[in-house]
Formats: C-alpha cells, structure tokens, sequence
C-alpha cells in the first residue's frame, strides 16, 4: 500500500481490516491517500482561478489602455489651457489604472507559474517599514498627508521583500483615499503569538 501511495495510484481500504498493525497501518494509508488526493484536487482549482484571474485583468487593460490613447490624441489637438489640464488629469488616472492592472497580472503570473516563494530570515522590520514608507512620500507630499512610523527595534523572521510590499500597499490605498492634509499612521506592536502592524488613516 506504501508502494501505491507514493506511486499516486487509488488505495482502497478493505471495509472490515484485520485488527493488526498491518490492518491498521492500511486504514491510515488509505485515509492519507484521500486526504493528498482532494488537496491536489484543491490544488488545480486554485491554479484555474489563478488562470481566469490572470484572462480577466488581461481583457480589462485594454480599456484604460484605449482612454489613454484617446486623451493623447485629443492633446495633440488645439485645446485651451483649461481642457489641456483637464485631459492631462484623464490620461494620468488612465496611466495610474493601466500600471495597477500590469502589476496585478506579474503578481497572478507570479502565482500560477509558482515564482513567489517566501524566504523568511530574522531581521529587523523596521528596514521593511522604512522602504515601503520610503516608497509611498512621494504621493503623500502631494496630498500634504502626514506619516507616522510607532516601530522599535523588532526583530522577527519574516521575508522582508513581500512584507514590505504588502504595507506599501496599505499605505498606498490610504494615501489614495485620504484627503488632503490628512494623517496616516503605522502602529507596531508585539504581542504574545504574534507582531501586529496596524495603518490607519
């Protein structure tokens, strides 16, 4: 039965096994075969809504994609100072949904090509706060939006690259829908099982 689990092949257990170790050894193989089958059955559905993910942010580029070249085309236009800016602002907004969709559809890819991997080491998380805050002044300033960093020296094993992506994204969403001098804030705080990093805006 070992032989068969390792092989991949469907192991079925008798319905009245023998009251021996080899009996109830080939109860638990079965169960375990079952248990590995509906995980890789778990698996590539995963990997087929990864797959229309990835066909579904592809057919929605092509809107912002087609705005942006309309508002190019009408700037090459004679237009009035007023309606310049105006279509300026458009094909910004256009740019900032077209990169967004891009990003998305390398990180979809990431995933279902199985590129992203986790590599966790003990390092201070400050350095991954610091870069994703580093990376977010820029539109804050815009906006006069103040930030504040609540953060000693902690050090914990995580994968510095994708914690700080994934606070840059918090704090780019916040900055986003935060008004004008506005006020965003990241809270570190270690608790027994756990670090919790707050944002709030």
């Amino acid at each position: 039965n070992l032989e068969r689990l390792i092989s991949g092949e469907r192991i079925i257990a008798e319905e009245e096994a023998e009251d021996t170790l080899w009996g109830r050894t080939g109860v638990q193989l079965a169960k375990a075969e079952r248990i590995l089958r509906r995980r890789a059955e778990e698996a590539g559905e995963e990997k087929r809504q990864i797959e229309e993910l990835i066909s579904d942010i592809s057919h929605q580029i092509r809107t912002p994609a087609a705005n942006l070249k309309i508002c190019l085309e009408l700037l090459e236009g004679e237009l009035s100072e007023a309606e310049r800016r105006h279509f300026l602002s458009l094909a910004e907004k256009h740019l900032d949904r077209l990169d967004f969709l891009l990003q998305s559809l390398v990180k979809m890819s990431r995933l279902e090509t199985g590129v992203i991997r986790v590599h966790s080491v003990t390092s201070d998380l400050r350095t991954a706060l610091s870069g994703a805050v580093a990376a977010v002044v820029p539109k804050a300033e815009k906006k006069n939006i103040r930030l504040s960093v609540r953060c000693g020296s902690v050090f914990l094993r995580h994968d510095r690259k994708w914690t700080e992506e994934a606070v840059f994204n918090l704090l780019d969403n916040a900055v986003k829908y935060t008004g004008e001098n506005g006020f965003v804030s990241v809270d570190v705080k270690v608790q027994e099982i756990f670090t919790k990093i707050s944002v709030r805006d």
